[in-house]
């Protein structure tokens, strides 16, 4: 007789990967692939110092910079001879080719050096945005999404226990009651940072906040509503003491959704800055 054929059917549950977990092992390393570009593809942008001529700009960053920055006519005249309104995607695009001969250097050494100025104005723009970000709020809402992880673990535990069936529905939902207040508590910021004028269009800090913040409020619903099919199973008796499987793999992408809050958290609200007093 074999030691697989030796085993009971509980202790071969317990030395396997179930294929939940399988799956969710795999969802989360591609997940972290997708945000580790995101985030390597952030940093890149703002810690760039090339000074290039772009062949899109916003249409508030250019009419910023263009409008209120710009005070020689003859430069406005200048740029303007080149970016053309797109009124429908609301960006300015490059219109002409730099022209080719003896003047070229010129040209370009102009529009360069004009965009020189443009990249310190869009500083200016950055910060006046990234003041609009809620950090206090946020650090509040980041304290209560890391508390749903301790509850989820909990979760799992209290599984593990056939006398502590009860405590597993109660962890479940103050886990989902977390999560959910960390989206609602999110989303109203949402709204008034659109308010304010903060849009994906506005801004670096504006595109950025909304790809990569709403990528990981988008994974947080996910979690949510397979944690409501989670507790709809368990309350029909799904899941006992012995099989629970699917609690594992649900904990497994719980823990990493809010395992990686804290990172985003700090590379885009920049918490310290309001720490140490820098305006």
């Amino acid at each position: 007789m074999t030691t697989s054929d030796s085993q009971s059917p509980r202790e071969r549950r317990k030395s396997a990967i179930s294929n939940a977990v399988l799956a969710i092992i795999l969802i989360v390393a591609a997940e972290t692939m997708f945000f580790g570009g995101l985030i390597s593809a952030y940093l890149v942008k703002v810690t760039s110092n090339s000074i290039e001529i772009p062949g899109l700009m916003v249409e508030s960053q250019f009419e910023y910079y263009v409008l209120n920055k710009i005070t020689n006519h003859e430069d406005k005249e200048f740029i303007l001879n080149y970016y053309k309104l797109d009124k429908k995607n609301r960006v300015y695009k490059l219109q002409k080719r730099l022209p080719k001969g003896k003047d070229t250097f010129i040209e370009r050494s102009r529009l360069i050096g004009l965009f020189k100025s443009f990249k310190a104005s869009l500083k200016d723009i950055e910060e006046r945005q990234h003041k609009l970000l809620p950090i206090e709020i946020t650090a509040i809402n980041t304290i209560l999404l890391l508390v749903s992880a301790i509850s989820m673990q909990l979760v799992v535990v209290s599984s593990r226990k056939a006398e502590k069936q009860g405590q597993t529905r109660l962890w479940l939902l103050i886990t989902l009651l977390l999560g959910g207040l960390f989206v609602a508590i999110q989303g109203n910021e949402w709204a008034k940072l659109i308010k304010d004028g903060l849009t994906a269009q506005s801004s670096l800090t504006g595109g950025f906040f909304y790809t990569i913040i709403g990528a990981h409020a988008f994974h947080v619903i996910v979690g949510l509503l397979v944690l409501i099919i989670v507790i709809a199973k368990f309350y029909r008796g799904r899941y006992t003491s012995e099989s629970f499987s699917g609690l594992l793999a649900v904990r497994i992408y719980w823990v990493f959704v809010v395992g990686l809050w804290p990172i985003l958290y700090i590379l885009v609200y920049d918490p310290f800055k309001l720490f140490i007093g820098v305006s």
